[in-house]
């Protein structure tokens, strides 16, 4: 959820460009322990075609893809 609310919110400057949820993000992302990143990354993979999973990559993630 946090991903499209940034997503949503990325380029609107009223909302200091969803600077909050990408903060929020990082967040989650940095207490994950070893154990959960590595399921993480195991569920990206099981769940790649899933259609929310694409959604999110095509509208989040494609303007980073040269650092994804």
């Amino acid at each position: 959820m946090k991903l499209f609310a940034y997503c949503d919110q990325q380029q609107n400057e009223k909302k200091s460009y969803g600077q909050h949820h990408a903060f929020d993000l990082f967040e989650i992302i940095g207490l994950l322990t070893k154990k959960e990143f590595d399921e993480a990354i195991q569920f990206g993979k099981e769940y790649a075609e899933n259609n929310i999973v694409q959604k999110a990559r095509q509208k989040c993630c494609l303007p980073y893809k040269q650092i994804l």
